[in-house]
């Protein structure tokens, strides 16, 4: 099964919030179960990871403490994390926690704390089936008196089971029950809605829920590196890879053998004289101050659960052998990384009843330490990982290199600080729907034109799209003159600037393309561009229509920026003349002046 959504209520900075793991498409090469969350510092991203670490078993985080409630008060409601699963496989359906709580074909949990430092309360949402009982319904005959079909029920249940006898208890109860809902009985009700304690132990959930991975962008690397150390994503990994690989292994088998033969010097026929000597002593030590007797027993241990402790891994450059610890960062991630791939590669194999329990890499800042080539390698082998179906893969980020939008735009989640707290943007409808030659056009062009360069519009306050690299090369020679002349403060334009990305869109159809992902993201964007001649007159429209906020959002020059604003009609050169002109110009024209202030969104004065 696979984790398809998740929502997080009351968890420290978030109210609520809700996300979609995007599911592999194959036709699409960079299609994974892969979310990447982006945005600015300290807008929560780590805080989805914190939760999940929280909610799903195997991690450092079993309890919350009082920091984990909102605003540090569990007056604002418990925490509440939401987990809905789907592509659920016969044998997932035949686990323990599942197998009853199945709606629609998905399975849902809910896990609850009230106060810090509890075991959670877990829900599964699906058909209750509830049936009221008989008064009394201690015996066989008050149930057969009863009435309203429960003569008919009670009889073909004894048919099956035998007849009842003595008192009825609870169990029998239950087992009535159970018969009535697998028999159809119109005695059974159901209601749709959150069933507590599903699965009997909160240990029969755990079981089957995904097991995490975690690798924390800010802790040393040596430590996530080093198999030998205790919850480190090396250790996790290998010792993944390790029980689903070598736990019916001859030697293990041999191993647990003799485990088993020293077990019995404590117990039985076997037992050793001097286990009993030792016992002895120890009893006639004690029952000198309390009458007991002191026994020894021994648990021989799992080796294969425990063969990642004793394992070390070192690696070579070539030149020298060492403990992974002692390369560079770079090598570490990537040491991880090429852990991960052998892991999703390795992990398919199901247990003997045919359950195979899935792997969540939740991966902080993955391009943390590495080169901009060895980042985009990164990147290639998280979707290869996230495309096999044994492993789903969610990061946070602040690389561009980490959102193609063409095929994972679905898997694009943005986090945005405001005043009513975090917003969340992402996409679950196909900004190019169809296959026809229209929208695979468009794609391309989209393809081609959000470049890692131009991505950075993901992670910008505000954008300004223009149509050439004049407008751009005009923009920094305004505000140089400005700052000569001393009307502009150059640090704090420089600020603003750092705000905005500023697109060179290379024509009007491009602007378009930008402005549907845009629109698509709710990011902000102003457009500036020609009026040209009429046959632009479609580009132009189209443009217009795109725009959230009408003419406001965008500034035309007609016919072009340097017949407007120069007077003059230039075929080559472009950013070099418009330096020049504004470099000569000690007074800057209004009409500069206005181009620069709707680019930069503030006006001149605020710059001062």
């Amino acid at each position: 099964m696979r984790l398809s959504r998740f929502t997080i209520r009351n968890f420290k900075a978030i109210n609520e919030l809700t996300l979609r793991i995007p599911k592999t498409e194959i036709t699409r090469p960079g299609s994974a179960d892969f979310l990447s969350l982006v945005g600015e510092n300290n807008c929560s991203k780590s805080t989805v990871m914190e939760a999940l670490r929280l909610a799903l078993p195997a991690t450092d985080l079993p309890k919350p403490s009082i920091d984990h409630f909102r605003n540090r008060n569990n007056l604002n409601g418990p925490i509440e994390i939401e987990l809905e699963f789907d592509n659920l496989t016969q044998a997932d359906c035949e686990e323990q926690g599942i197998r009853t709580h199945i709606h629609d074909g998905k399975y849902t949990i809910k896990k609850t704390w009230h106060t810090e430092g509890t075991n959670c309360n877990i829900y599964a949402y699906g058909v209750q089936y509830n049936i009221t009982w008989p008064e009394p319904a201690t015996n066989r005959n008050h149930f057969i008196n009863a009435g309203d079909g429960w003569n008919e029920l009670i009889t073909s249940y004894e048919a099956e089971y035998g007849t009842i006898t003595g008192r009825i208890t609870n169990q029998t109860k239950d087992s009535i029950r159970d018969y009535a809902v697998r028999t159809q009985s119109p005695l059974v009700q159901q209601t749709i809605g959150w069933i507590p304690n599903p699965g009997g132990f909160n240990a029969h959930v755990d079981s089957v829920l995904p097991k995490v991975i975690f690798i924390p962008a800010i802790r040393e690397t040596k430590e996530e590196s080093e198999v030998s150390k205790n919850k480190s994503a090396a250790r996790l990994i290998v010792e993944t890879m390790f029980t689903n690989q070598l736990s019916d292994h001859p030697a293990i088998a041999l191993y647990n053998e003799a485990g088993e033969r020293v077990r019995q010097l404590f117990s039985g026929e076997e037992r050793n004289a001097v286990i009993e000597n030792v016992e002895n002593k120890i009893t006639e030590k004690l029952q000198r101050l309390i009458n007991l007797r002191a026994t020894l027993d021994f648990t021989p241990p799992d080796i294969s659960s425990d063969l990642a402790t004793k394992t070390f891994l070192e690696i070579s450059d070539g030149n020298y052998q060492t403990k992974p610890e002692h390369q560079g960062h770079g090598a570490q991630r990537a040491l991880i990384l090429s852990l991960l791939e052998l892991l999703a590669e390795e992990i398919g194999i199901p247990d003997q009843n045919g359950f195979r329990r899935s792997i969540l890499i939740l991966f902080e800042e993955p391009e943390i330490y590495l080169h901009p080539q060895m980042c985009r390698k990164m990147r290639d082998v998280l979707i290869s990982v996230a495309r096999r179906g044994t492993a789903q893969v969610i990061c946070t980020t602040h690389s561009p290199v980490f959102l193609d939008l063409a095929d994972r735009h679905d898997g694009i989640a943005i986090f945005k600080k405001t005043d009513q707290g975090i917003d969340i943007v992402q996409r679950s409808v196909d900004l190019f729907p169809g296959g026809n030659a229209t929208s695979q056009r468009q794609r391309l062009r989209m393809m081609l034109d959000f470049n890692p360069a131009v991505n950075e519009v993901f992670f910008s306050k505000e954008v300004c799209l223009v149509e050439g690299d004049c407008e751009i090369a005009a923009l920094e020679a305004i505000a140089k003159t400005l700052s000569q002349l001393g009307r502009i403060d150059y640090t704090r334009y420089l600020l603003r600037r750092r705000e905005i990305v500023m697109v060179n869109c290379s024509g009007k159809w491009t602007i378009v393309a930008f402005q549907r992902v845009l629109n698509g993201f709710d990011i902000k964007y102003r457009v500036v561009h020609d009026v040209d001649d009429e046959g632009d007159a479609g580009a132009n429209n189209e443009i217009l229509s795109l725009l959230n906020l009408g003419e406001n959002q965008r500034l035309l020059h007609n016919p072009n920026f340097e017949q407007q604003i120069f007077g003059e009609h230039w075929r080559k050169d472009k950013p070099w003349r418009a330096t020049r002109k504004i470099q000569a110009d000690t007074t800057v024209s209004q009409a500069l002046i206005s181009f620069f202030e709707f680019v930069i969104g503030k006006r001149i004065e605020e710059l001062i």
